[in-house]
Order: structure tokens, then C-alpha cells, then sequence
């Protein structure tokens, strides 16, 4: 049995899948399975995945027989792993060479359910380190994405049937980990190895979202609403936390986006006044001016600029920074002198 199984879904990324691969064949820790997903490409990804495969017998290649979404791809790996614990790679991604090593050894001394890495954010003209691990031990509910920067039990996942939702095309990672931190498992962060988040223009996460991407959105927070509608939460903080991270902003970071349609924005609008989410989350999030535009159901007073669009928390984070957001989503930290 593999001490990890490396699950990556493949489509049309011929540009970029051999990097993946160099960085997850070159691993120290020798004794992983990699699962390859080719979800029907019509580019040279086929070919790259069975060459590597001939040369190194821990890499299985699965080839669909018809395009069924990065969601299927990634749970049909889940169904071939035999590892102790499994993770999910992205191909146009890559991980430092030592990345499963040190999370594997961390699973192994704390026995916990996630072993969760750094990750490093690669922009057109830039490069920044995530934040997200600064505030995920305060609470596992600020879990919200990076869903490919850990390591899964296997068991965990399998006892609590968790997959990825099938009928989301964009929005279905985050949708897993909705669905994984109302659980509540045990999770370690391990900040000192890195996960290469390569954000291209040409992904399902890109900048302008198609209609039926703006449809796919609208499945995965109705997806969240259903499990903060199903559960019962420990305590009043996971609740709020759950709403703020994992339902408001995610609509605030689809809304921001462009649209391919422009009724699409008026769409999203329409879902957030029809949510009934309680005025106190929708002060916090969009501030008063907007807050009154969703109560009233008035369009173009929502998308009006307003004067309040930054937030500043007074509570300083457990790596002495405070947080700035807009709009309801972190966009920088700073610390007073």
C-alpha cells in the first residue's frame, strides 16, 4: 500500500502537465502512487501521461472515454487510490520536491486526519505566499480553499463519503471543503514546503466567467446553503465563520469577476436576495449602503460604487498582522509599527 496517492486531473494541458510531473517523479518520498485522470483531451496530454507512465511504474493513467468535468475525474482517482492518505494536484500546478515527504511525516507523528502545506501564488507579474495558513488554526472553518495544498486519511474521506459534487463544473473544490470542515477533523498546518499555485487566464477559475459557469456557480452556493441549512453547528462562531467564509465570499469573489453576459451579475444579485442571509452577515460583508440595496431588492444600488468598499479588522491574527478586506475577501495584511 502507498504511504499517499497523488490524484491529477488532466484536460488540454500538454503546455504544462510535464512540470507536474517532473515535480511529483522527483519526490524523496519514493513510496507514492500518481494517478492521472485524461478527462477526453484533444491536445498531446494522452501521449505525455503514457510516456511518463512507461518510465515510472508508480504513475497510472486513466483514460476517459468522454469529457465528464475535472469533479468525476478527480473522485474516479479517488475510487483507484490505495494510499494511507491521498491528495489531489492540479496539472498546470507543481509542489516542492520534498512536499509529500514532510507532510507525510507530519501525518505520521500527530496522526491527524489533514496535513496541510504552504502555497505559493503565481500571478502574470507577480508572486505571494498565501495567508490562508495564518488563520486556519483560530478555526478550521477559515478552510475555504487550497483544497490541493494537503493531504487527505483516506479513511476520513471514505467514511464520510466525501467527494467532490459531480453537477459543479466551477466552484467544486471549495464545495469539498464546505462539505469537509463542518466535520470538524483534526488538521496540521505544515508551513515550511510549498504548493505552486499557477493562476492561468485560460483555467475554469479564469477572470470571465461564461454563463453556464455563472450557473455552475450558483449550483455550488446553493450547495453550501443546504449544508448550513442540514447542520448543526457546535458552536455560534462556526456558524459565522462558515456563512462569512465559505457562502458570502464566494459570491463576492464570483461577483467581482467579469461577465460573458451581462445579465449574468444581475443573476448572482437575484441569488444573494433570494439566500434570506441575515442583515447582520450582510452588514459585515458589503457595509450599510449595500446591505439596504439587497434588503430592497435595488439592483443599481448594489452595484454603485460605495464609499466603504475596504474593511480593516480590529483583531490582530496569530502572526501579529491585521486583515484588510474588500467586498467580504482578504486582499492584503499589514502591521502597525
Amino acid at each position: 500500500m502507498p504511504k499517499v496517492s497523488v490524484i491529477v486531473p488532466c484536460y488540454n494541458v500538454e503546455k504544462y502537465v510535464k512540470r507536474c510531473l517532473e515535480s511529483l517523479t522527483h519526490q524523496t518520498l519514493k513510496d507514492i502512487e500518481i494517478i492521472c485522470i485524461d478527462d477526453k483531451s484533444n491536445d498531446n496530454t494522452l501521449k505525455i501521461l503514457r510516456d511518463y507512465a512507461r518510465k515510472d511504474k508508480r504513475i497510472q493513467v486513466i483514460k476517459k472515454q468522454k469529457n465528464q468535468g475535472v469533479a468525476i475525474a478527480r473522485n474516479d482517482g479517488l475510487k483507484k487510490s490505495r494510499g494511507t492518505y491521498v491528495s489531489f494536484v492540479d496539472p498546470d500546478d507543481y509542489v516542492d520536491l520534498d512536499f509529500y515527504e514532510k507532510l507525510y511525516n507530519a501525518a505520521i507523528q500527530t496522526k491527524a486526519d489533514i496535513i496541510k502545506g504552504n502555497v505559493l501564488i503565481y500571478n502574470d507579474t507577480s508572486i505571494r505566499k498565501s495567508i490562508l495558513n495564518a488563520m486556519i488554526p483560530e478555526n478550521i472553518f477559515h478552510f475555504c480553499a487550497e483544497h490541493w495544498s494537503a493531504i487527505y486519511k483516506k479513511t476520513f474521506l471514505t467514511k464520510n463519503k466525501l467527494i467532490y459534487p459531480d453537477n459543479i463544473m466551477t466552484g467544486q473544490d471549495s464545495a469539498f471543503l464546505s462539505k469537509l470542515v463542518v466535520l470538524k477533523p483534526s488538521l496540521v498546518i505544515q508551513n515550511d514546503v510549498f504548493y505552486h499555485y499557477v493562476n492561468r487566464t485560460d483555467s475554469l477559475d479564469s477572470k470571465t466567467l461564461t454563463h453556464n459557469k455563472v450557473l455552475s456557480r450558483i449550483n455550488m452556493l446553493n450547495y453550501k446553503l443546504d449544508i448550513l441549512r442540514e447542520n448543526t453547528f457546535s458552536a455560534e462562531s462556526d456558524r459565522n465563520l462558515f456563512i462569512s467564509k465559505h457562502i458570502l465570499d464566494n459570491f463576492c469573489y464570483t461577483f467581482n469577476k467579469n461577465f460573458d453576459n451581462g445579465d449574468d451579475r444581475k443573476l448572482l444579485f437575484n441569488w444573494l436576495v433570494n439566500a434570506n442571509i441575515s442583515k447582520k452577515f450582510l452588514m459585515k460583508t458589503f457595509g450599510r449602503k449595500k446591505t439596504k440595496a439587497i434588503l430592497n431588492n435595488e439592483y443599481e444600488s448594489f452595484i454603485k460604487k460605495p464609499k466603504n468598499l475596504f474593511f480593516f479588522s480590529k483583531k490582530r491574527f496569530s502572526d501579529g498582522y491585521r486583515r484588510i478586506y474588500f467586498c467580504g475577501i482578504q486582499v492584503a495584511s499589514y502591521k502597525r509599527g
